[in-house]
């Protein structure tokens, strides 16, 4: 099958990166895989060497949308196209005006958040939605977000989880002692990571005021943060004014994920709003144990073996990280082993990408 994937852009997300692995995955199965971005410069790309990825670089203006619609137009004509899949809101729309335009062939789109924009865009959504074939959304959460905010019928949308890389995301205590050294911790240090862009969405802030509590109780803690954007530098300034600067460390983005998870101890996650949470999927791959805020389907991945809290809320957010530390070495293995095998049955690449596979064909089988 020849599968095209079109997304808005390749920056460093968690929705980048599922379409990339996701790519990489269907690649492997012997599909015929294109990635085209709308955007340039792009800092993630598929592993795999065969996938043929496109970077058009679409203006933002009438014109740059034309001339990026009857080039990736000519793209197509060539690839033979047997379906579009497409992500996040910009790719969506440009994709069903693609398909309107151009294209008879099955189109997928995809919502990674529960929170894609303004009234007007839902709008849009909602006006174009006779041109796809299919919606799908990360979680239930997200599903219903969307149905509720008109942008999609609810019996157009289906949930269809992230995948995770479990042959990359696994326990490996390798790398605990040398990454621990580069923090100049103990080996005894409780080490809490959170990996994410800066921005509004993860609420840094809400994370530093938990661990700022929870640091006047206990010493033997430190925080990781790995990710860059725009909120950085007011992040760093609220973690002075707080007087954490020597219980957190700022990484920026970073590849070396797996292993700083498998350096630390906890995961921390204090987002406002996510669609699928797929960092804490990771960190449950890795068997740790997850302190999260219930947003999105972060609860319908972490379920009931890890702490949760309502979003907005840096007091539960601390009594959760305090609980999670009085855990004896016997239950927070379980909970790790637990984690491991959640993520291994119902979110691992290999099961998501199956149901994918199952979805095209049946779209394309459709087609003809």
């Amino acid at each position: 099958m020849n599968i095209v994937y079109i997304i808005t852009g390749l920056g460093m997300g968690g929705a980048e990166q599922q379409v990339c692995s996701l790519a990489d995955y269907q690649d492997y199965l012997g599909n015929n895989v294109t990635l085209i971005s709308l955007g340039s410069c792009g800092k993630i790309k598929p592993k795999r060497e065969s996938i043929v990825v496109e970077e058009i670089g679409m203006k933002k203006s009438p014109m740059g949308f034309l001339k990026a619609l009857l080039y990736t137009a000519k793209i197509l004509k060539v690839r033979d196209v047997d379906l579009i899949h497409s992500h996040m809101f910009h790719a969506n729309i440009f994709s069903r005006v693609l398909k309107l335009m151009f294209l008879k062939v099955p189109l997928i789109c995809t919502s990674h958040t529960t929170n894609e924009g303004s009234w007007w865009r839902m709008l849009v959504y909602r006006l174009t939605d006779c041109v796809c074939d299919m919606n799908t959304s990360v979680s239930i959460d997200a599903a219903s977000c969307a149905v509720n905010r008109g942008a999609v019928p609810k019996h157009k949308i289906k949930v269809m989880y992230n995948g995770i890389d479990t042959c990359r995301f696994y326990h490996d205590s390798s790398s605990r002692i040398y990454y621990r050294n580069l923090l100049s911790v103990s080996q005894n240090t409780k080490v809490f990571l959170a990996v994410g862009r800066m921005t509004h969405a993860k609420d840094y802030p809400n994370m530093l005021q938990a661990f700022k509590l929870v640091a006047d109780y206990r010493h033997d803690i430190h925080l990781v943060i790995i990710g860059d954007g725009d909120e950085l530098e007011g992040i760093k300034c609220l973690t002075k004014q707080l007087s954490l600067d020597d219980k957190v460390t700022f990484l920026g983005a970073r590849t070396d994920i797996t292993e700083w998870m498998n350096a630390s101890d906890y995961f921390l996650l204090s987002s406002a709003w996510e669609g699928f949470g797929l960092v804490v999927a990771e960190a449950m791959a890795c068997e740790k144990v997850v302190i999260a805020t219930d947003c999105g389907g972060v609860g319908e991945v972490a379920g009931n073996n890890n702490y949760l809290c309502r979003p907005n809320d840096s007091k539960a957010l601390a009594n959760n990280i305090l609980k999670a530390l009085s855990l004896s070495e016997s239950s927070y293995k379980k909970i790790g082993m637990l984690n491991r095998e959640k993520v291994s049955d119902k979110y691992s690449m290999k099961v998501i990408s199956g149901k994918w596979s199952k979805l095209y064909s049946c779209l394309a089988e459709g087609r003809k």
